[in-house]
């Protein structure tokens, strides 16, 4: 694993731990006085794991939909599907998602001319039409630390911080309008294709609402384009962008 994403999952490992850690008495219920307690004595937490809590780390599978907006001026608006585990215990989860992006795609046309194989020929050029094809198609691979807020048995809401990479593909491919083939050629053209990767800094907030044997889910972030490797400046390769999910986890035991 390349060492800016070591060093970016464990500053985050540290800011989820920090956050438990340092959080205000408040921030769970019923966990400002020990001697709180539910009608039947139990205090808030433990009945929450009566409840269906669990108690120990849980685990859930789920999917999503994102709408992603780039800045830059890109114009680039992206629509995509991801499948997520998530780990946690009470007040902190984990959550790896692998997400697919539909490709995004734009033509542009312009007037050019044919010329003819036999300079002899009376015509000696032909109008035709070029038409140029871009596509971009990103995958996002991103890992989170969610803090959450509440006694959670039923949702509730969340922070998260995380890490992100997107490994992007874009290529040009160009075609032409019929033209005379047999008597005629156009400009020498070649498709062109690179692929490349950025990290992100990832940082938002959510909901979790319990329905059936699960959690219905929606959030909101910004990715932040990562542009320092090893203590260099790099080239920002992907601009930053806004993201909106929703989705649904379903759990395999514990909260």
């Amino acid at each position: 694993m390349p060492p800016p994403m070591i060093a970016l999952m464990s500053a985050v490992t540290l800011f989820a731990f920090s956050q438990v850690s340092y959080a205000s008495p408040g921030s769970i219920k019923g966990a400002d006085s020990t001697s709180s307690s539910s009608p039947d004595g139990l205090t808030s937490m433990q009945s929450y794991h009566r409840g269906g809590g669990g108690g120990g780390n849980a685990f859930s599978l789920g999917a999503q939909l994102q709408y992603s907006s780039y800045f830059g001026g890109t114009g680039i608006h992206l629509i995509g599907l991801g499948a997520l585990g998530e780990l946690g215990t009470d007040n902190l989860a984990y959550r790896f998602t692998f997400q697919y992006n539909f490709p995004y795609t734009q033509s542009f046309t312009s007037d050019q001319e044919a010329t003819a194989n036999d300079p002899a020929n009376p015509v000696p050029f032909i109008p035709v039409t070029e038409t140029d094809k871009y596509s971009l198609g990103i995958i996002n691979l991103t890992l989170d630390a969610k803090k959450l807020f509440g006694d959670y048995s039923d949702g509730g809401f969340y922070l998260f911080a995380g890490v992100g990479l997107s490994l992007a593909s874009e290529g040009v491919s160009v075609s032409y309008s019929q033209y005379d083939q047999a008597n005629y050629i156009v400009p020498s053209t070649t498709a062109t294709s690179q692929s490349f990767s950025q990290f992100y800094i990832r940082l938002g907030a959510g909901y979790d609402l319990k329905v059936g044997n699960g959690k219905l889910f929606g959030e909101a972030g910004i990715d932040l384009a990562a542009n320092q490797q090893n203590g260099q400046t790099v080239d920002i390769q992907i601009p930053s962008f806004f993201h909106i999910a929703a989705g649904y986890r379903f759990s395999l035991g514990g909260r």
